[in-house]
């Protein structure tokens, strides 16, 4: 997922008058940090590639792009597809700029030959992309990991200002091996071209993209830099740093002549979506939990409100079907919500109940006396360790829309609900076990000495 803003953004230009060359920053920015970030921006244009010609490229002796083609396998042509007329049109243009830009050149006589693929693009516009899926066959796969996103995302919190920026055309600023060039090849109405600089749709290139980022940002990741493939964020504990640390971000790209997209770059915000999450200051800030349950003489279920920091709500109705006590459904309800909750990643979380007895019970101001809550109290304590939690009682009137919820579950057929998510449980929590998967071994392998124990749970 594309970097972008979670709040309002606004634009400036570097190049006023003209007003040509607009960025985004953040609306909500303080002075003097404004007036800085703006100055530095305006000082700092080279960085950015307002058009095609604006690229430069990286030196092939500080990265390139090799295929280390499996020599065993049989080169292949791909028979030349026929495009539609708006499709060709949309090839011819892409072609002519890429020609322009030197990201590609004529072919002369390659063993490899693909075939284009046109596809359109949010803004309508059409994206060129070259079917490389005989080619990449024939290609390694290159080892080089990619940073886990789950710690990248973790590494945003609680920082005041973030930036959000992606390279221009990231993949085709590093060079294509002279030796593998006309490897990638492809067919045009012009003739056959293939890549000068690496492009996207083959096999490890994101590979070769990131080990040149780390390389390049290797004093800046994991202090103020989270770094993903083409995708960048410079992040600042306290809003007066962020102009400085974008400095040193912006001399490494100078350095190595990589240039940012401008369309796709936010300065300033303190909060975005980076990799698919929505990161913020407020990240740290602890989720609520509304839970409640109901039961009749026919029918039981639970109502789950989970509300996120931004006040986006999750709202649940599950109906439990098995006979359960008033008690024992607003433990049912509760362990629903936690797993909601632990399904979403939630870390911090504020649970509230207006059934006194349970959270006396849940906080050890209570004896559990039932024994048939004991396997309910010992799950959910479990279940709560998971988290940095408060559990807190809260009068019903404050508790509707979960209190709504679970007698929707509990008084109505499941199939006539449609505008909430809804499920049901056809037993109780406390008789799920957590077990270990056992197969059945289909190697070779020497046998261990979990086999016989294997086999006596498979066959007694």
């Amino acid at each position: 997922d594309r970097a972008e803003p979670g709040e309002e953004i606004e634009l400036i230009y570097v190049d006023e008058p003209t007003c040509q060359k607009p960025l985004r920053i953040g609306r909500h920015l303080q002075e003097p940090v404004r007036s800085e970030l703006i100055t530095f921006l305006k000082r700092n244009p080279d960085v950015f590639a307002w058009k095609h010609e604006d690229t430069k490229g990286i030196d092939p002796g500080v990265a390139c792009h090799k295929l280390n083609l499996d020599r065993t396998i049989k080169p292949v042509v791909q028979k030349r597809r026929k495009l539609g007329s708006d499709h060709q049109q949309a090839l011819e243009e892409e072609v002519k700029k890429l020609i322009d830009n030197k990201f590609i050149k004529e072919a002369k006589y390659p063993k490899w030959v693909s075939n284009p693929v046109l596809v359109k693009k949010s803004n309508g516009l059409w994206q060129l992309c070259i079917d490389f899926s005989d080619l990449n066959k024939a290609c390694p796969k290159d080892s080089y990991p990619l940073p886990h996103i789950d710690y990248m995302v973790d590494a945003t919190l609680g920082h005041e200002l973030m930036s959000f920026m992606d390279a221009y055309s990231g993949y085709n600023q590093i060079p294509m091996d002279p030796q593998d060039a006309e490897h990638a090849s492809f067919y045009s109405a012009r003739g056959l071209y293939c890549y000068t600089m690496m492009p996207f749709g083959l096999k490890n290139a994101g590979a070769t993209y990131q080990r040149l980022v780390n390389k390049m940002f290797s004093n800046l990741i994991g202090r103020t830099m989270v770094v993903y493939v083409d995708d960048m964020l410079v992040k600042s504990v306290d809003a007066i740093d962020h102009v400085h640390h974008l400095q040193k971000m912006f001399g490494i790209l100078r350095d190595y002549s990589m240039v940012l997209n401008p369309k796709k770059c936010t300065f300033g915000v303190g909060s975005g979506k980076f990799l698919g999450y929505m990161k913020s200051k407020n990240n740290d800030q602890p989720w609520i939990l509304h839970i409640d349950g109901s039961s009749t003489a026919n029918r039981a279920g639970g109502g789950i409100v989970l509300v996120d920091p931004g006040n986006k709500l999750f709202c649940h109705s599950v109906k439990f079907l098995f006979p359960v006590t008033n008690n024992k459904v607003e433990y049912e309800a509760l362990l629903s919500g936690l797993s909601l909750a632990e399904s979403m990643n939630v870390r911090h979380l504020k649970v509230f109940f207006d059934s006194q007895l349970l959270v006396n019970q849940i906080n050890g101001i209570f004896e559990v006396k039932e024994p048939r809550l004991v396997p309910y109290q010992s799950l959910t304590k479990k279940k709560l360790s998971m988290f940095s939690v408060q559990v807190k009682h809260i009068p019903r009137t404050l508790n509707v829309e979960a209190d709504a919820l679970s007698r929707l579950a509990s008084s109505v057929g499941m199939e006539s609900v449609e505008y909430v998510q809804v499920g049901q449980h056809e037993q109780p929590s406390t008789q799920l076990l957590e077990v270990l998967a056992i197969k059945v071994a289909t190697s070779s392998k020497p046998p261990t000495w979990m086999d016989l124990i294997i086999e006596y749970i498979q066959t007694g």
